[in-house]
């Protein structure tokens, strides 16, 4: 009997620490922006290949950085990842300038066209059937490369 209890959480931690690398973000279309609300609401349809296990995605947040320097930090509403299924999902960003950052700043270094010199770290945590939760923090990510990935 040990030996299968033994067996059996074995196998429901491999389930539950399974890799989620597989999970891939194919397509992301900005459907709607409203500015006159603070903080910045935006509407995005984000398409998901999931080939692993279903997720509840909570805390999800980015902020992007330029020139050392924090620019716009992002808020994304929780939703639940279906497993094993590829669709499109429709979700609430709400993004506003950082403190000390106004949006004549923001103007300027579009204008300047040095969007190769911004950052963005993105955080994200994650609970799977057994109600574990993974936290995955990126950071450092080249901005304009990852956009180009989409």
């Amino acid at each position: 009997m040990k030996k299968f209890a033994l067996i059996l959480i074995s196998a429901l931690l491999l389930c539950s620490c399974s890799s989620y690398r597989d999970i891939k973000i194919l397509d992301v279309q900005l459907e709607k922006i409203s500015v006159n609300a603070s903080p910045f609401i935006l509407d995005v349809a984000v398409e998901i290949d999931n080939p692993s296990i279903g997720l509840d995605l909570t805390d999800i947040s980015a902020t992007i950085h330029f020139e050392d320097r924090q620019v716009l930090m992002v808020q994304c509403e929780d939703f639940k990842l279906k497993g094993h299924s590829r669709q499109v999902y429709h979700l609430e960003l709400k993004a506003s300038l950082a403190p000390g950052f106004n949006l004549f700043s923001a103007l300027q270094i579009l204008q300047s066209s040095r969007l190769e010199d911004a950052q963005l770290d993105v955080r994200a945590s994650a609970r799977d059937f057994l109600g574990i939760k993974h936290t995955k923090e990126v950071k450092n990510l080249d901005l304009c490369k990852s956009l180009e990935s989409i």
